[in-house]
């Protein structure tokens, strides 16, 4: 079977390297640096504290990915993601409760 790297355009993802801290991309793409395979992207407006970060360029080696969260639209990382970084819960579609 081969292995094919997902397609992220035009999403937002959460990549987590397993501790508690995760990382938001915007629309990242897979790009090859040296021998290792990074995920590169821009980060969103809400992933950081008071926005400093948003729309600077960022990656992280694949290999470090332990899991992610692939949101369709900005509206939806939006309405999922920023109630858990002001430390209010909000309930999932599924009934769960989304945290990080």
């Amino acid at each position: 079977m081969k292995d094919t790297l997902p397609n992220f355009a035009g999403k937002i993802v959460s990549l987590s390297t397993g501790s508690e801290n995760a990382l938001e991309l915007e629309s990242p793409v897979f790009r090859k640096m040296g021998r290792r395979m990074f995920v590169v992207g821009q980060v969103p407006s809400g992933a950081t504290t008071d926005n400093w970060a948003a729309g600077l360029p960022c990656a992280i080696a694949w290999e470090a990915v332990t899991d992610y969260l692939v949101f369709d639209t900005p509206k939806q990382f939006q309405k999922l993601m920023l109630p858990s970084k002001t430390g209010k819960e909000k309930r999932s579609t599924t009934g769960g409760t989304v945290r990080r």
